[in-house]
Order: structure tokens, then sequence, then C-alpha cells
């Protein structure tokens, strides 16, 4: 009996969530991933030879957002059907996807990513309004309280999180790219835009981070102080 199996491509600047969406999308012998990009960019310079059947976008690239990226390929002639994806549930995402065609949006859970790519495949377009639903009462007693909160928070994806960690430490670039498992112009890109998103120097960040928790106190290393000789 002939098996046809359908390919999917992955457009997620997180190595993990990538290597996660892999291990889900292989459990089902229907699905293989064939092409793993970790930013809109470096997608897009390989329009050429993107010929799977569907394409997962994370919503919150920082040098290319998912929305813009899916834009582009599409625009390039991508002929598959392209699903945003984030780890929460955004209406302006949902909008935004609606509004430009994209044929899906859903959240990065295994089983919403395989009912999403199911009803996309035989209805053209899901955009989970369910989902919203739901997430919508889960986040309404959180309002008030987010309110209160540093906006800038939500600019620190997982990138801009470990480089400033890293930074605490007294890391320098190269040394950042090799835990990352980056290229050092890439860390540099992902650093320069988060200083210029958060209007911030290095050692503001670091700082404001330790403020807002999101560094723990006792991961900051202090250079020692410099020795002079007489």
């Amino acid at each position: 009996m002939y098996y046809y199996m359908k390919t999917i491509t992955i457009i997620d600047d997180c190595h993990l969530d990538s290597q996660l969406l892999v291990s889900w999308l292989h459990t089902d012998t229907s699905y293989k991933v064939v092409n793993i990009y970790h930013s809109g960019i470096d997608a897009i310079k390989q329009i050429e030879i993107l010929d799977t059947h569907f394409c997962l976008i994370d919503a919150c690239m920082p040098l290319l957002n998912g929305i813009e990226t899916a834009v582009l390929l599409l625009q390039k002639g991508y002929k598959g059907k392209v699903i945003l994806i984030s780890h929460a549930y955004y209406t302006e995402h949902k909008l935004k996807c609606m509004d430009v065609k994209l044929h899906g949006y859903c959240i990065k859970k295994e089983f919403d990513i395989f009912s999403t790519l199911a009803k996309v495949e035989a209805e053209q377009y899901s955009y989970e309004d369910n989902l919203f639903k739901d997430w919508e009462k889960l986040t309404h007693l959180h309002e008030l309280k987010n309110n209160d909160i540093d906006k800038r928070i939500e600019l620190l994806n997982p990138h801009y999180k470990k480089i400033l960690l890293y930074a605490s430490k007294g890391l320098n670039t190269n040394e950042v790219a090799i835990l990352m498992g980056l290229k050092k112009h890439t860390v540099e890109q992902y650093r320069s835009n988060m200083m210029s998103q958060m209007g911030f120097t290095i050692a503001q960040a670091i700082a404001w981070a330790i403020v807002n928790h999101i560094i723990p106190h006792g991961e900051v290393i202090t250079p020692p102080p410099k020795k002079y000789s007489c």
C-alpha cells in the first residue's frame, strides 16, 4: 500500500522548542520534519528549496517576527500551508493571521499542533477560536496584575534571557555563542536588537533584570578588582 507522508518546515528561534516540535511530530508517521531554521531571514534565503506541505512559524522571533516571515515566504512563492504558533494565545496574532490570510494559528502544545494541522489540511483555515476563548478566561483574572508589570519583560524571549544571564556571569560574546549553539554575529545581533528595544546598555539591562527577578542575584559574578604593580 502506498503511504503519503506530509513534510514540514519549522522556523523557530528557540532551539529547544524546535526539537520539542520535532519530537512531537515524529510520533505520527504521517508527518516528517525536513527543514529547521532558527530565523525567518535564514528561511527566506532558502525559499528555492522550501517545498514542504506545511510551515510552522514561531510568532515571536526577534529579528523578523512570525507574521513578517510568513508574508515574505508566501510573497516569494512558498506553496505550502503556513501555521503561526506561540506559547500563549494572543488575539493580536489571530487577527493578523486572518488579515494576511495565513492558514492557521495555534499554541505550542502537542494536541493543538496536530489538531490544527489536520484542520488546515481538511478545511484550509484554522484559528482555534475555542482555544482563544479558553485562554481569554484563564488570563482575565491576571489583567490587573499585568498592568503593574514592566512591559519590557514581554520583550524578553528565551535567547534574550540567556544572553542577559551569561553576561551577568561575565562571559564574552564568543563564550555565549558557544553555550547557546549560535554563531558569534547572531549573538551580537540578538544583543544589539535587545538593547535597542529596551533602551538599555548591557549593564543597565542586567541590573534591571535582577530588580525584576529575571536573573537571581546569586547568579551575578562581580569581577575581581584589577591588581596594579607598584
